[in-house]
């Protein structure tokens, strides 16, 4: 894990413009974003475990897709969207906004507010609140990295009432046919499962009610 050493002490990590190349193994984010214990590996040193409290930030034009489609996986992001067209803005305009973003009074203020933030979440739910927006977000990627959930959406196929193994049969036809790869039947069960709220029973899919 020598790519994680830089992270030891530090309070956040920003990395920007992040490729949208697949992640392989979400295991390690889970664990930094969770206050696991994790092993630092670096080289020419010996190898100890420790606690990594690092805030961490990627900025990307496009998401990169993940195997992991487990709850564990999506409730550990906050997708944030940045919507602002700023073709308008001129040079002169983005130096002197950047100025004033950078300036002691308004770092001492995010500064201020950050605090301000912390200490009613420490005194209320003890959670943060997730904007409407960023939920509608997170909501678009996780059907953009289902292959399940992206069939399911794009020819709207009913689920209820139909039967597991001719939906499964039908899935794989529309993946090889898009270019997608398909998932275990396993797999695709639980995703169905989960996104509507359904059980199987007798082979079919029904309300889970």
């Amino acid at each position: 894990n020598f790519g994680i050493g830089g992270l030891a002490n530090k309070l956040v990590s920003l990395a920007g413009d992040i490729s949208n190349q697949r992640i392989n193994d979400s295991d390690m984010f889970k664990k930094i974003v969770s206050g696991d214990m994790v092993r630092i590996d670096e080289k020419y040193e010996k190898k100890y475990d420790t606690v990594l409290f690092s805030t961490l930030f990627f900025s990307a034009n496009e998401l990169p897709r993940s195997p992991d489609t487990t709850d564990a996986f999506y409730r550990r992001l906050m997708i944030i969207p940045f919507h602002a067209n700023l073709e308008r803005i001129s040079k002169v305009e983005g130096i002197l906004f950047k100025q004033k973003l950078l300036a002691d009074e308004s770092v001492e203020y995010v500064a201020y507010k950050a605090i301000q933030a912390i200490r009613q979440v420490l005194i209320t739910n003890c959670d943060f609140t997730e904007p409407e927006v960023c939920k509608g977000e997170k909501r678009k990627y996780k059907i953009l990295n289902s292959s399940v959930l992206t069939w399911v959406h794009e020819t709207n196929k009913p689920i209820i009432n139909e039967d597991v193994q001719d939906s499964y049969e039908v899935y794989e036809v529309w993946a090889d046919v898009n270019g997608y790869k398909t998932v275990a039947r396993a797999r695709f069960e639980r995703e169905i499962c989960g996104e509507f709220k359904l059980k199987i029973k007798d082979g079919v899919f029904i309300n889970g009610d």
